[in-house]
C-alpha cells in the first residue's frame, strides 16, 4: 500500500532502471524519506510497520540491483573505450610506419655461394641496448658495427654470419606518456629513424656476406604502454615490433638476408647447438637458475642462452655436457653514454658489440668484445 501510494503520488514506473534522477521524478533515497514521513504517525500500528518494512526492503533490493546495473554499464563502456583506443593506436602505428617504407626497398640478388659456403665455424654478432635518443650523431655507432664485421670477415674469411638485435633499440620517452602521444612525439619517430639506419647497415653488409638476421621484439624501454600502467603489462604493444616490421619489409627484396623475429626465440647456431635469445628484462633478480627454470617451464631444449638488458658483458658456464660447456651470455650495450642504471647496478662494461664463435663439433669456442 505504501509503495503504491508513492508510485501514484509521484507517477513512478515500476522498473528499477528508470528510478534514476535522469528519468524519474524521485530517487530511491527520496522515496525512503517520503516513506519515513508518511508512516511517522502510523508506526505504532503493527500492520503498518510490517508493510513499511516490506516496502523498504523492496526499495533497498531494487536500489542494490540498480547499482549493480550501473557498475556493469560503466565496465562495458570502459571496455569499449579501451578497444577503440587500441584500434586507433594500431592505425596510427601502421600509418606512421608505412610512410617510412616508401622508396626504402633495395634489390640485392641472391648469392648461392654466400649462403651455402662451407665453414667450420659459425660467427654470431650481437647488438643490444642502443638506446637511440633521436640524436643522429649516435647512428655513427652503426657505422662502427659495419666496420667491425667487415674487418672480421677480412681476418677469418667467413661468407655467412648471424646478426642478432636484442632490443631496447631506442631510449623512448622518459616520462612514459600515453600511447598516442608516444607515437606522435618521441618513441615511434626514434624507432623509425634507427630502423632506417639499420636497414642501410644490413643492405651494405649483405653485399659481401649472407646474413641471418634475428630481432627480439620485446624489451622494456620500447613498450608503448599507457600512462599509469606498469612495465611488462602491455608486452604486445612494443615499438620493437615496429622496428622489426620496417626492417623486414624494407629488406624484402634482399635475397642475401633472412629475417627472424619474436619476443624471444631459440636460434639454431650449428646443427648440434641451439641458443635461447631474449632481451633479459624479465629475469629480474632470478639470474641463478633462470635458464633451467625457463627450459623446464616451456618444455624446450637448448645449449646456450643469450640476453642483453644489463649493459654488462658476462659469460657464465653452467655445467658440462658431452664435449662442451653449457653457458649463459650477457651482451654489452651499444650506447657509449654511461647511464644511471649502470651506476646503480655497479655495471661498467665498455660500450660495444659482441662477436661469438661456435664450432660445429665443439660448440662455443670464444667471445670477443668489439668496442664502439
Amino acid at each position: 500500500m505504501a509503495y503504491h501510494y508513492l508510485n501514484h503520488r509521484h507517477e513512478l514506473v515500476s522498473t528499477a532502471e528508470k528510478y534514476r534522477n535522469k528519468y524519474g521524478t524521485i530517487s530511491w533515497k527520496d522515496a525512503i524519506v517520503e516513506l519515513n514521513a508518511f508512516f511517522e504517525e502510523e508506526q505504532e500500528s503493527y500492520v503498518w510497520k510490517r508493510r513499511y518494512q516490506r516496502a523498504k526492503k523492496f526499495i533497498d533490493q531494487h536500489e542494490l540491483g540498480m547499482r549493480d546495473s550501473m557498475a556493469q554499464y560503466r565496465m562495458e563502456n570502459l571496455i569499449k573505450n579501451k578497444d577503440a583506443t587500441k584500434n586507433a593506436t594500431k592505425t596510427i602505428l601502421i600509418e606512421e610506419a608505412l610512410k617510412q617504407l616508401e622508396n626504402n626497398s633495395v634489390h640485392i640478388a641472391f648469392d648461392k655461394e654466400l649462403k651455402n659456403a662451407k665453414q667450420d665455424d659459425e660467427y654470431v654478432f650481437i647488438t643490444s641496448d642502443f638506446h637511440f635518443d633521436g640524436n643522429d650523431n649516435m647512428l655513427l655507432a652503426l657505422s662502427k658495427v659495419y666496420e667491425h664485421i667487415l674487418a672480421k670477415q677480412k681476418e677469418f674469411g667467413f661468407k655467412r654470419i648471424k646478426l642478432m638485435e636484442l632490443g631496447d633499440i631506442v631510449e623512448g620517452s622518459h616520462l612514459r606518456p600515453s600511447q598516442l602521444l608516444a607515437i606522435k612525439t618521441m618513441l615511434i619517430p626514434q624507432t623509425i629513424r634507427v630502423a632506417q639506419a639499420y636497414v642501410q647497415l644490413l643492405n651494405e653488409l649483405s653485399k659481401d656476406m649472407y646474413i641471418d638476421f634475428y630481432c627480439v621484439t620485446s624489451s622494456n624501454h620500447t613498450q608503448t604502454r599507457a600512462f599509469g600502467s606498469a612495465r611488462n603489462e602491455l608486452v604486445e604493444d612494443d615499438a620493437m615490433l615496429i622496428f622489426a616490421e620496417i626492417v623486414k619489409h624494407a629488406t624484402a627484396n634482399n635475397k642475401n638476408l633472412k629475417t627472424t623475429i619474436g619476443r624471444d626465440f631459440v636460434a639454431t647456431i650449428t646443427p648440434e647447438h641451439k641458443m635461447f635469445v631474449a632481451h633479459g628484462h624479465l629475469i629480474d633478480g632470478k639470474k641463478n637458475g633462470y635458464v633451467q627454470e625457463l627450459a623446464m617451464a616451456r618444455g624446450i631444449s637448448f645449449e646456450y642462452a643469450l640476453f642483453g638488458h644489463f649493459h654488462h658483458y658476462r659469460e657464465i658456464t653452467l655445467y658440462a655436457r658431452d664435449n662442451f660447456n653449457m653457458k649463459v651470455f650477457y651482451a654489452p650495450s651499444l650506447n657509449n653514454k654511461h647511464s644511471d642504471y649502470e651506476f646503480d647496478k655497479n655495471l661498467s662494461s665498455k660500450a660495444g658489440m659482441l662477436m661469438m664463435v661456435f664450432n660445429r663439433e665443439r660448440g662455443h669456442r670464444y667471445c670477443e668484445e668489439l668496442f664502439i
